[in-house]
């Protein structure tokens, strides 16, 4: 007769190297195919964010600025934005694009297109009915002021695509920031951040209810009373996507790290325990000395 079964526990040790590898990156890309719905702990930054934007009512005008200056930010923003811009359209809020750099449109028209809210690849959202890009705005602080009395003067009465605002249907009641709801801000440096406080927050508009795509620490000096809400950078990103119940990029990521650190604690934990019984065995195995 053959002695006892190994338990279930013990054949991970019998496994090569190579084979526990395997299995790790199998485990870990799961979650960037099928979100598995891990319970996310989500911050009261991310929060406040969605809380604020479900205050808005239907057809309110969110305005998004972005002052990224390099093109390799695009990716990033597109990441950031996309939870955003998805909430927004469920939310059926108008969108203005203003551009605060060379290259903030193209983020914007990949955000769109990427995650299919634009008609042009089967969503709801029709340019110039339900969102307009400006067009490019130099100057920085003072653009952003001039653009937030007269949205009309500072874009000279044209979007990104030199087309009149008189051809947008969005426009026509458009005209400052005194017709917008909601304003959002991404940018590159935290000077900037104080552009947007001064010139796009209920500090200038007490209206316009803000939050930004910042790490909190550039804004705590705001927060609650012209910020109400901000998405700190991955993380934040994949708690909102979170929050909507969305299978975004950022939430697939987080929890791939998050089961590949559960099954690296568990074969730790595993092991402990295999180890302090095959000790145990070995104890009562070992024969006893004369003399003891």
């Amino acid at each position: 007769m053959g002695g006892s079964r190994p338990a279930w526990y013990e054949y991970i040790w019998k496994m090569r190297a190579e084979q526990m590898a395997a299995l790790m990156i199998i485990a870990a890309a799961i979650p960037l195919w099928m979100p598995l719905g891990i319970p996310m702990p989500t911050s009261y930054l991310s929060t406040d964010y969605y809380k604020t934007v479900e205050s808005i009512p239907a057809g309110g005008i969110v305005v998004i600025g972005a002052n990224i200056y390099e093109i390799g930010g695009y990716r990033s923003s597109r990441d950031l934005w996309g939870a955003q811009f998805t909430h927004w359209v469920k939310k059926q809020l108008k969108i203005l694009c203003v551009v605060l750099d060379t290259t903030a449109h193209m983020a914007f028209e990949d955000v769109m297109l990427r995650y299919r809210l634009d008609t042009r690849t089967g969503g709801p959202y029709l340019y110039g009915r339900d969102w307009v890009i400006t067009p490019y705005l130099p100057g920085e602080e003072p653009a952003m002021k001039a653009v937030a009395d007269d949205i009309w003067k500072a874009c000279n009465g044209r979007d990104f695509y030199g087309t009149p605002f008189e051809q947008l249907p969005m426009m026509a009641n458009l005209h400052s920031f005194r017709d917008v709801q909601l304003t959002t801000f991404k940018a590159y440096s935290g000077t900037h951040i104080e552009m947007f406080v001064r010139q796009w927050t209920n500090a200038a508009f007490p209206n316009v209810k803000a939050v930004a795509s910042h790490a909190y620490e550039d804004l705590a000096y705001a927060y609650g009373k012209f910020i109400l809400g901000t998405l700190s950078g991955a993380r934040g990103s994949a708690e909102y996507e979170y929050l909507l119940n969305v299978p975004g990029e950022e939430r697939a990521n987080i929890e791939a790290r998050n089961t590949e650190a559960f099954l690296l604690f568990a074969c730790i934990i595993i092991g402990a325990v295999y180890l302090n019984r095959q000790k145990a065995r070995q104890a009562i195995r070992a024969p006893v000395k004369e003399g003891e």
